[in-house]
C-alpha cells in the first residue's frame, strides 16, 4: 500500500537573544505559513527559544521560567493547526540545565526524541522521526540502529559555526548519511547567534535517499530547490519538500539486506495524527532517473564498460571482437565501448570486426550509417546480405512467401547471432552483445537471437542510457560526430519488417509506447517496486505538458504485460557487466520466475484507467 510523502520543512526565523516570548512570535509567524503550505513536520534550530549561545545565562531560573512561558504561547497558537514543531529549550532536572526536545502539535507538547505520524482515519503508521543531536552526524552508531528501526525522517536541530567550506561539507555529510534510507531536514542557528569569535551561518537542508532537495543559509548560499519542487517551497524563513516514504523505505530495506541484517519491530513511541499525503506537488522527481547527467558520469560509465569487456577479453586470450552493427543506437554504443577498449590494451583496432547484416527489413538510412560508421571507424567492415540466405532457409522450413509472421522477423535475427557466433569462432573472437538494459524488460529481442551472444557490454544501460553515451561520444570523437549525431536521430526500430523505398515500417516506441516513460517506470518499480498508482502520480509530474494520463497508463499496461511475460529471457541472458544502479542479470540483479502473472498490476492499472474517464 502506498504510503505517500510527508511535507517537511526546515526553518531559521530572526533570533532575539535571551528573549524567548520575542522568539515564540518569530515561531508563531513560521507556523501560521506553514500552515497554509500544508507542512507536517517542521524543525527549528537548537535552542531556538532562547538563543543556543547564551553560556551560564542557562542557569538563570528568568530565563527558564520565560522560555516554559514562551513555549506554552507556542503550544496554544497550534491548536487546530496541522504541522508538528520540533524544538528544543533549556530545562533544569536533577541538578542541572539540559537541552530539552519537545514536539509540539495542536495544543499538544510532548518532551520526546521518537514520535510517528499516523493516519488520522485507521490509524495507520505514516512516518517514523527522530530527532538528532548535531554530534550524531560524526557517529555512525545511532544511524545504524534507526535503519534497523524503520525511522524515515531525522530532524536535526542544531547550532554550527560558520566556517570556509564548512556548509558544503556539511552539504555532503548529510546527504551521505541520508543515502542510508533516510530524509533528513536540519535547521542551523543563524547570524543572529551571539557567540564569542564564531558566526552562525543559519544552514537549512532538505535531503532524501542521499538526494539533496533544498538547502539554503545566510552567508551568501543562494536557495537551491531540486528540479520538480517549484519556488512556491521557499517560504520567508523555512524551506519545504515533499519526501517520499515509499522511496525510503525501499533504499532502507536495500541497505539492510545488504548488510544481512533483520528490521526490527517498532517500539512505543508518541504518535500525532495525520492526514495521509497521496499526490505530491513539491517532490524531487527525476525525469530520468536511469541517465548520467554529467561528462564525468558518462566517463565513468564508459570506463566500466570498456574495462570489463577487456577483462573478459584477457580472460579468454584474445583480442578480437565480432559486432552486428546495424546502423542503430545499441551496436554503434558496443562499437564505441570496444574502441575504448582496444585502446586501453593498445591492441589493433583492426581486431574490431563490425559486420552489417542488411535484410528484408533493413532501411536505407540505417544501412548507410552502418557502412559509413564502420569505414571510419578504422575497424574491419564488411557487409553480409541475408536475403538469398534466409530465402533458402524459408523454403526449407516451409514459410510461405508473403508470410511475415514473427518466424519470419525472428528467422533474420537469429541468422544474424549465428554468423557473428561462427565467425567468432572461426577466428577465435569474441561475440560481443548489443541488447540493452530497456529490452531486455520488455522482451524485445528475438530468444537465441539478438538476445544472445559471448558478452554484452549493454545489458546494464538503459536505451535513455545509451542514448546520452552515444551524445557523449560524439562531442568526444569529432571524425564520427556527423554519423553518431544521426543515428541518436533515427527512430529506433528491430527494421525486420519491408518498408516502402527502404523507410523504416517498424518504428518500436510506436508499438510499445517512448522508452523514457519505460525506464522511467522501470527504476521506479525495480528499485523500489512502486505500485501502479504511485508509478501514474510520479510520472504525471515528470512528463507534465508531454505526455497526458492516458498516455502513461497504456505505456505502464505494456510495461507490465511485456515485463512479466519476459522473463524467461532474462532467465538465461548472457554474461555483462553490471553500472551499479540496477540489474536484471539472473545471477543476483533480478530473481524471479518465468511464469509468474502479472494480472495484480495489469487490474490495478485497468482501474486507474477507469477512475481517469469517470
Amino acid at each position: 500500500m502506498m504510503r505517500g510523502w510527508v511535507r517537511t520543512a526546515t526553518a531559521v526565523p530572526p533570533l532575539h537573544a535571551g528573549d524567548p516570548q520575542a522568539n515564540a512570535k518569530e515561531i508563531i509567524q513560521v507556523l501560521e505559513e506553514a500552515e497554509t503550505k500544508e507542512a507536517d513536520v517542521v524543525v527549528f534550530p537548537a535552542f531556538a527559544l532562547t538563543g543556543a549561545t547564551l553560556g551560564d545565562l542557562y542557569d538563570a531560573p528568568t530565563l527558564l521560567l520565560a522560555a516554559e512561558e514562551a513555549l506554552e504561547e507556542i503550544g496554544e497558537a497550534t491548536k487546530k493547526k496541522h504541522p508538528a514543531l520540533v524544538l528544543s529549550l533549556p530545562r533544569r532536572a536533577n541538578g542541572a540545565v539540559y537541552e530539552a526536545i519537545v514536539i509540539v502539535q495542536n495544543g499538544m507538547v510532548f518532551e520526546t526524541s521518537d514520535f510517528t505520524l499516523v493516519n488520522r482515519y485507521d490509524g495507520s503508521l505514516l512516518c517514523r522521526c527522530t530527532v538528532a543531536e548535531a554530534e550524531d552526524l560524526e557517529s555512525g552508531t545511532p544511524w545504524d540502529i534507526w535503519q534497523e528501526n524503520g525511522v524515515d525522517l531525522v530532524l536535526i536541530p542544531a547550532a554550527l559555526p560558520a566556517g570556509m567550506g564548512k556548509a558544503s561539507a556539511l552539504t555532503k555529510q548529510v546527504k551521505a548519511l541520508s543515502a542510508r534510507g533516510f530524509g533528513i531536514a536540519l535547521a542551523s542557528a543563524g547570524e543572529n547567534e551571539t557567540g564569542l569569535d564564531a558566526l552562525y551561518g543559519g544552514d537549512r537542508l532538505l535531503t532524501e535517499s542521499g538526494m539533496l532537495l533544498a538547502k539554503g543559509g545566510t552567508l551568501g548560499s543562494h536557495t537551491l530547490l531540486a528540479d520538480g519542487i517549484p519556488a512556491e517551497a521557499e517560504g520567508l524563513f523555512t524551506l519545504y519538500a515533499d519526501m517520499d516514504l515509499d522511496r525510503l523505505e525501499g533504499t532502507r530495506h536495500q541497505a539492510l539486506e545488504a548488510r544481512g541484517v533483520e528490521v526490527e519491530e517498532e517500539e512505543d513511541v508518541e504518535t500525532l495524527p495525520m492526514t495521509p499525503r497521496r499526490e505530491a506537488a513539491w517532490c524531487a522527481v527525476d525525469a530520468a532517473p536511469m541517465v548520467a547527467k554529467t561528462d564525468e558520469a558518462c566517463e565513468e560509465v564508459l570506463q566500466i564498460q570498456a574495462r570489463a569487456l577487456a577483462r573478459r577479453m584477457r580472460h579468454v586470450h584474445t583480442n578480437q571482437v565480432w559486432i552486428g552493427l546495424s546502423g542503430g543506437l545499441d551496436s554503434t554504443l558496443a562499437m564505441l565501448v570496444s574502441l575504448r577498449t582496444f585502446a586501453l590494451e593498445n591492441w589493433d583496432i583492426k581486431g574490431i570486426h563490425l559486420v552489417s547484416m542488411p535484410a528484408f527489413g533493413t532501411g536505407k538510412r540505417t544501412r548507410s550509417n552502418a557502412s559509413a560508421l564502420g569505414e571510419s571507424s578504422g575497424c574491419d567492415f564488411r557487409e553480409i546480405s541475408l536475403t538469398e540466405v534466409l530465402t533458402q532457409h524459408f523454403q526449407d522450413i516451409g514459410l510461405p512467401k508473403g508470410d511475415h509472421s514473427v518466424a519470419f522477423e525472428n528467422a533474420q535475427a537469429r541468422e544474424r547471432t549465428q554468423i557473428l557466433m561462427d565467425l567468432a569462432n572461426l577466428h577465435g573472437g569474441l561475440h560481443v552483445g548489443t541488447g540493452d538494459f530497456s529490452e531486455s524488460a520488455l522482451g524485445w529481442s528475438t530468444y537465441n537471437g539478438d538476445h544472445m551472444s559471448m558478452f554484452n557490454v549493454n545489458g546494464a544501460i538503459a536505451k535513455t542510457m545509451a542514448q546520452a553515451l552515444v551524445r557523449y561520444e560524439a562531442k568526444r570523437l569529432p571524425t564520427l560526430r556527423p554519423i553518431l549525431e544521426d543515428i541518436l536521430r533515427t527512430p529506433i526500430s528491430p527494421e525486420l519488417l519491408p518498408g516502402r523505398e527502404g523507410e523504416i515500417a517498424q518504428k518500436t516506441e510506436d508499438l510499445i509506447g517512448p522508452y523514457e516513460i519505460h525506464d522511467f517506470y522501470l527504476y521506479y518499480f525495480l528499485r523500489y517496486r512502486y505500485e501502479p498508482e504511485k508509478l501514474l502520480t510520479l510520472g504525471e509530474k515528470a512528463f507534465a505538458g508531454r505526455y497526458d494520463r492516458k498516455t502513461l497508463l497504456w505505456v505502464m499496461h505494456r510495461l507490465f504485460e511485456r515485463f512479466f511475460a519476459s522473463q524467461f529471457k532474462r532467465s538465461v541472458m548472457t554474461d555483462g557487466v553490471d553500472i551499479g544502479i540496477l540489474s536484471l542479470s539472473p545471477r543476483g540483479g533480478w530473481e524471479m520466475p518465468s511464469d509468474v502473472r502479472a494480472n495484480a498490476w495489469l487490474r490495478e492499472v485497468e482501474q486507474l484507467a477507469e477512475e481517469g474517464e469517470a
